[in-house]
């Protein structure tokens, strides 16, 4: 969860940044095809020889939150990727 008022472009700042030592930095369109990016307030993509990570933040019931997710650079993450996205898109905060 990120601090209530903290400012977007600080946080995409500090995700540039942690993204930058892994490889060159790429900001996605946030309205792609994958349902959980949908409305995101940034998507960032970063990746090497071996691992890709993405950072979205984005509100979830009203809660600013940040995701980072790692996974393989390898043929067999483009079968496991969607399905983990699916599962992050039913979060709920009560």
């Amino acid at each position: 969860m990120i601090d209530y008022g903290a400012e977007i472009g600080s946080l995409k700042k500090q995700a540039q940044e942690q993204l930058g030592n892994l490889g060159k930095v790429t900001e996605l369109p946030t309205e792609n095809s994958l349902p959980f990016y949908k409305g995101a307030k940034f998507l960032l993509h970063a990746h090497n020889s071996e691992v890709q990570t993405t950072i979205a933040v984005k509100e979830v019931d009203g809660v600013l939150l940040k995701f980072t997710i790692h996974y393989r650079n390898a043929e067999e993450s483009e079968g496991i990727v969607p399905g983990m996205l699916k599962m992050l898109n039913t979060i709920e905060i009560m």
